[in-house]
C-alpha cells in the first residue's frame, strides 16, 4: 500500500498549483524580489509555505493506508484542507498586525482559538506524514507546558495555560515559526527541490551507470554501487526510509544475486542510507538545522562532516568487501558491467551542475542561492540529450516530486516546533543540560555515553531532522558546558540519533531494508549495528580529537585522520573475522578479534603513546596468526 492517496485528477492540479506557486513565492522572498513593491515579513512568509505545503497534507495523505486506496477525497479530509489553508491564510495576511499588537502574548479570543485549532491540526498532521509515534511525542510534549510546574526535579518549569501554549506555539518565535521551519523556509527549499530536480533530468539515472562502471568488476561490487549511490541520494534528501525504498529495491536484488545473504544486503543498505545524512555536499535538511542553531554557515558543517563520513563509509566498504571474499563472491564479467569511459561520457556535463552548487556554496558563499542556480544548470544540461529532454510530464513528475517532499518536510518540522517550543518555554531543555553534567561530575567519557544513549533512546521513530532538532535543544547543551568543541557536540548528537535507525528494537531504517530484501528485521538489525560501528565509536574520537572533523592544525588533521583509517580497517577486519593479506579466514579466532577490536580503539584515542602501543601489538597479533594460519590456504585478495 501507499502512504499516498490516488488523488483525481482535479486534486492533482491543486497540489501542483500550490506547488508551482510555493516554488515561486520561495524565490522572491530568498532573492529579495519585490516584483509588487513590498517586503514581505518572515511570519507572513512562514505562514503561507503552511497554506501552500502543510495545508494540502490533508488531501494527499490518508487518515490511514487503507483508505489512500480510494481516490475520493473524504469531507473530513476537506474540512481539514479547508481550516488549515485559511487559518495560515488569515495570519499571514495579518501577520504584521500580529507582530506590533504582541499577539504572542495577548492575542484577542478569536486569533487565540485559532491557534488551539492550528495545534491540533499540526499534530494530526505529523501523525500522516511521519505516524503515530511522532504524532504522540509531539503531543504529550506540547501539552506539558499545562503541568510543568508540577512536575519533579528537572522536569519543573514555567507553567502555561492552554490559551498562553497556543499562542506561544503558533505565533511565538520559538514554537512552529522556530529554527527548523525558518531553516525550510530559507535554506532548505532549495535544496529539496534540487534533488528533485537530479531526478528527473537524467542526472540519477547517470551516477548509477557510473558508480556501476567503478564499482562493477570488484569483488562486492553491487555493496559498494549500493553504498556509493544511496551515500550520494542520501546527502541530499537526508531521508533514510524513502532512500531504500527507492536505492534499495535496485541494489538489494543485486547484491542478494551476487551472494550476499538477504539479511546482509539488507543491513548493508540500511547502513548506506542513514550515512547519507552525514555526507556532505548537502547532507540533508538536518545539517542546515545545524548551521542555524550554531549560527555558522552551513559550509562549516559540512567541513567538520567531511572527515567523519568518510570513515564511516570507509568502514561499511571494508566490510561488505571482506564479507564478499569470505563468502567467495567473484567479481562481475566485464560484459555485465558498462565501460568508465561509456559510463563517464554518458552524462559527464552533469558534473556542471555539482561544480555551480559546490562554488555558490563554497567560495561565494550564498548557500540559500546556490541550489536555484544549480537547478537550471541542471535542467539546461538535461536538454543536451533527447531521452533527457524536459517534457511536460517530466515537468508534472518534478512539481510532484517537490510537492510531496516539501510537503512532508513542512508538516514534519512544524510539529516539532511544538516539542522545541515547550521545552524551551517552560525552561526544561536548559535544565535537562544541567542536571546530566551534575550527574556525571566532571566526568566527560560518562558524559558522552549518557548522551549518546540519550540521544539514541530519543531518536527512536523519529525522521533525521526531528531528531537532531529535538536532541540539539535538550542533549548537545549539556555536552557543550563540559567543555566540548559546539560543532562536535552537535554532530555526536546527529550520529547517536540517527543509530536509532539501525539499533534494534525500533531500528525502522533496518526492518524496511529487510522488507526489501526478504530477510529477519532483527538479524538485519544487529548486522546493520556491525556495518556501522563507526557511528558508535567516531563520535567519541572527534569529541576528544577535533582534528576529525578539521578543526587544527593541517598536520594535526592529517596525522589524526590517518591513525583513524588504519583503526577502523582493523576494526572493520576484526568484525569480520578477516586478518592481513596472506592469512585470510579467522572467523574462528574469537579471542584475536577481540584483541584485533581494542587495539584499533586504542588507535583512535588521541594520546601517541596508545597508538604506538595499539599498533605494535597489533603487527604481534598478525605474526601470531600467521604462524596458526601459515599451513591453511589463505584467501585470494
Amino acid at each position: 500500500m501507499s502512504k499516498y492517496r490516488s488523488l483525481n485528477n482535479n486534486w492533482k492540479v491543486i497540489i501542483h498549483i500550490f506547488a508551482i506557486i510555493g516554488i515561486i513565492l520561495s524565490i522572491l522572498y530568498i532573492f529579495n524580489l519585490k516584483p509588487f513593491g513590498f517586503t514581505m515579513l518572515e511570519p507572513a512568509y512562514l505562514n503561507y509555505l503552511l497554506v501552500l505545503f502543510f495545508s494540502p497534507v490533508f488531501l494527499i495523505y490518508p487518515v490511514n493506508k487503507k483508505s489512500g486506496e480510494r481516490s475520493k477525497v473524504p469531507v473530513y479530509d476537506i474540512i481539514l484542507f479547508i481550516l488549515a489553508f485559511s487559518i495560515c491564510l488569515y495570519f499571514g495576511i495579518n501577520a504584521v498586525k500580529g507582530v506590533y499588537a504582541g499577539w504572542e502574548y495577548s492575542a484577542p479570543m478569536f486569533e487565540t482559538i485559532l491557534c488551539i485549532i492550528m495545534w491540533g491540526i499540526i499534530v494530526e498532521g505529523i501523525r500522516r506524514v511521519s505516524g503515530l509515534p511522532l504524532a504522540i511525542v509531539c503531543l504529550v510534549f506540547s501539552i506539558f507546558p499545562m503541568f510543568a510546574d508540577k512536575m519533579p526535579g528537572f522536569m519543573h518549569g514555567l507553567e502555561f495555560s492552554v490559551f498562553g501554549a497556543a499562542r506561544a506555539y503558533y505565533l511565538g518565535l520559538e514554537g512552529v515559526f522556530g529554527i527548523p521551519l525558518r531553516t525550510v523556509g530559507t535554506q532548505l527549499i532549495g535544496f529539496m527541490i534540487f534533488g528533485a530536480a537530479l531526478e528527473i533530468s537524467g542526472a540519477s539515472d547517470w551516477l548509477l551507470r557510473l558508480t556501476s562502471s567503478f564499482f562493477g568488476r570488484q569483488i562486492g561490487g553491487s555493496s559498494k554501487i549500493a553504498v556509493v549511490t544511496s551515500g550520494l541520494f542520501g546527502s541530499l534528501s537526508g531521508s533514510v526510509i524513502s532512500n531504500i525504498a527507492t536505492i534499495g529495491t535496485f541494489a538489494i536484488p543485486e547484491m542478494k544475486k551476487e551472494g550476499y545473504e538477504p539479511d546482509y544486503a539488507g543491513a548493508v543498505q540500511a547502513c548506506a542510507a542513514t550515512g547519507g545524512a552525514l555526507m556532505p555536499p548537502v547532507m540533508g535538511a538536518a545539517a542546515f538545522v545545524m548551521a542555524s542553531f550554531l549560527k555558522i554557515p552551513y559550509i562549516e558543517v559540512a567541513k567538520a562532516a567531511a572527515l567523519p563520513a568518510i570513515l564511516y563509509y570507509l568502514t561499511l566498504f571494508v566490510q561488505s568487501h571482506t564479507h564478499a571474499k569470505l563468502l567467495g563472491i567473484i567479481p562481475k564479467e566485464d560484459k555485465d558491467v558498462p565501460g568508465k569511459r561509456e559510463a563517464f561520457n554518458s552524462g559527464w556535463y552533469y558534473i556542471i551542475a555539482f561544480v555551480v552548487l559546490v562554488y555558490f556554496m563554497a567560495y561565494v558563499k550564498v548557500e540559500t542561492y546556490a541550489p536555484y542556480y544549480a537547478i537550471v544548470v541542471l535542467f539546461a544540461l538535461a536538454m543536451v540529450k533527447k531521452e533527457t529532454r524536459i517534457t511536460k510530464d517530466r515537468i508534472i513528475k518534478f512539481i510532484d516530486s517537490s510537492a510531496k517532499i516539501l510537503m512532508e518536510l513542512t508538516a514534519i518540522l512544524a510539529g516539532i516546533g511544538l516539542i522545541v517550543g515547550a521545552l524551551t518555554m517552560t525552561g526544561v531543555a536548559q535544565a535537562f543540560s544541567r542536571e546530566l553534567v551534575s550527574l556525571v561530575g566532571d566526568n566527560v567519557f560518562l558524559l558522552l555515553v549518557a548522551c549518546g544513549f540519550t540521544s539514541m533512546i530519543l531518536g527512536m521513530g523519529m525522521t533525521v531532522t526531528a531528531c537532531y532538532t529535538l536532541l540539539a535543544v535538550i542533549v548537545a547543551p549539556a555536552l557543550v558546558r563540559l567543555g566540548i568543541y559546539e560543532v562536535a557536540a552537535h554532530l555526536f548528537v546527529l550520529y547517536w540519533g540517527l543509530v536509532s535507525y539501525i539499533t534494534p528494537p525500533v531500528a525502522v531504517g533496518a526492518i524496511t531494508a529487510a522488507g526489501v530484501a526478504g530477510g529477519s528485521p532483527m538479524k538485519t538489525g544487529f548486522t546493520a549495528m556491525k556495518l556501522a560501528v563507526a557511528s558508535y565509536i567516531v563520535p567519541f574520537a572527534f569529541a576528544y580529537d577535533t582534528n576529525l572533523i578539521a578543526h587544527g592544525t593541517i598536520f594535526g588533521i592529517i596525522t589524526s585522520f590517518a591513525w583513524a583509517v588504519f583503526a577502523l580497517i582493523i576494526i572493520g577486519y576484526a568484525l569480520e573475522g578477516y586478518a592481513i593479506r596472506g592469512i585470510g579466514d579467522i572467523r574462528s579466532k574469537k579471542v584475536l578479534r577481540i584483541l584485533m577490536f581494542t587495539c584499533g580503539l586504542l588507535m583512535l584515542f588521541p594520546k601517541w603513546n596508545f597508538k604506538i602501543f595499539a599498533l605494535v601489538s597489533y603487527i604481534a597479533i598478525n605474526f601470531i596468526l600467521k604462524i596458526i594460519i601459515s599451513k591453511k590456504p589463505a584467501i585470494g585478495a
